[in-house]
């Protein structure tokens, strides 16, 4: 009968969920269940570059592989912090998209003996651009209203505003007043 095909329907769906789900009573731990998640059924995988270098042997012994590595604020990372995530999987990687301005602040050195010696504070970012590697500088912006944009619009000398920083009023009622006095 029809109630009875929908029922077996219906019990094969839920014993299908439960097989998926079977295998995080076999992991034994958290750890266990993230790689296991990591492995086999992430399709964007975020962390900074200090948890790729601290985790890399175990993205090693999980022999993770990608394909494409964004690496943003890439102009304030170590240089060797941007190494790291380009050595886990190398064969599989074919694209790296490094996001950053050099404009901004270098990578922070702490000990001025290794600044002074070693060039440490040159990110990948920055050697890359110095090199004349290909880039793409953005000469538009749309997050902030002209007025503030105006206070660095000299170190970005081509930045123009997208035509929405124009149309106001703008959605945060905050924002209605360009200052505010006491």
């Amino acid at each position: 009968s029809l109630v009875t095909e929908k029922f077996k329907i219906n019990l094969n769906e839920l014993l299908n969920e439960l097989k998926e789900l079977q295998i995080y009573e076999l992991l034994r731990d958290q750890n266990e269940r993230r790689n296991h998640l990591i492995k086999n059924q992430s399709k964007i995988i975020a962390m900074t570059c200090t948890y790729a270098a601290l985790n890399r042997e175990n993205f090693l012994k999980l022999n993770l592989k990608y394909s494409s590595l964004i690496i943003e604020e890439s102009a304030q990372i170590l240089e060797i912090e941007s190494l790291i995530p380009l050595t886990i999987c190398p064969n599989e990687l074919k694209r790296v998209i490094m996001l950053g301005d050099n404009s901004q602040l270098p990578p922070i050195i702490k000990t001025s003996m290794y600044k002074s010696q070693t060039n440490l504070d040159l990110s990948l970012f920055t050697r890359f651009l110095k090199n004349k590697v290909p880039h793409i500088n953005l000469t538009s912006q749309g997050r902030a209203r002209g007025q503030i944009v105006d206070l660095y619009r000299w170190r970005y000398p081509l930045l123009t505003d997208l035509p929405v920083v124009s149309t106001y009023p703008p959605q945060n009622k905050s924002f209605k007043y360009t200052s505010k006095c006491c």
